[in-house]
């Protein structure tokens, strides 16, 4: 049997909680907003997404995220298995 090459997550977002995604590695994913809404931040750049958007994401750059305001944020994150 073949080894997964995808993994798909289901991660939750506190309200008020910030956490890191990409520290120094190369990353590939796709981030699909299931509830919520999800701000991140890369660089300079700084994005919100609702739910129903997604992102994909390939980069070797720190990446933050969090729930906007006081509401959880659900997302679907899929990303190589290692």
């Amino acid at each position: 049997m073949m080894e997964p090459r995808l993994l798909p997550r289901e991660i939750e977002f506190p309200p008020g909680v910030v956490g890191t995604f990409v520290v120094g590695k190369v990353c590939s994913s796709v981030v699909y907003v299931l509830e919520g809404c999800l701000q991140f931040e890369a660089g300079r750049m700084n994005e919100v997404l609702e739910a129903g958007d997604c992102v994909c994401l390939d980069s070797e750059m720190l990446i933050t995220w969090g729930a906007c305001g006081a509401v959880l944020c659900r997302a679907l994150v899929v990303t190589p298995a290692e």
